[in-house]
């Protein structure tokens, strides 16, 4: 495993994800983060706490972690981590276009039911 903090540019993002067995969200709540969808999209399976969009965004693509809990993170990208869920993350990253997205994060903001 290697930890990356500097900047990553566009053209290596493909190739980082490709490299990637799991993308960590470390938010409370994923609401309108672009790595969900662009993770997805290159195939890489989601661990992230299930709260906001994340769960319905990425459904069995997802593996629920709770904040805080580095233990239970740790066996999250272990469980996610196979091709089974690399399939259901590119089929949900087909699904969660960036403008279906658009309209739930509006209709959400606007306090109205998932449009």
């Amino acid at each position: 495993m290697r930890l990356r903090l500097d900047f990553v540019g566009a053209p290596e993002v493909a190739r980082l994800y490709a490299a990637a067995d799991a993308a960590v969200l470390n938010y409370r709540e994923v609401f309108s983060s672009g790595a969900l969808p662009l993770a997805l999209s290159e195939g890489v399976p989601m661990v992230a706490p299930p709260g906001g969009t994340a769960a319905e965004v990425a459904g069995p693509a997802l593996e629920p972690i709770v904040d805080g809990d580095v233990p239970a993170a740790v066996a999250a990208v272990r469980r996610v981590s196979s091709a089974a869920r690399g399939e259901a993350a590119r089929s949900a990253g087909r699904a969660a276009s960036w403008e279906s997205m658009a309209v739930k994060i509006a209709s959400a903001s606007r306090g109205e039911p998932d449009g």
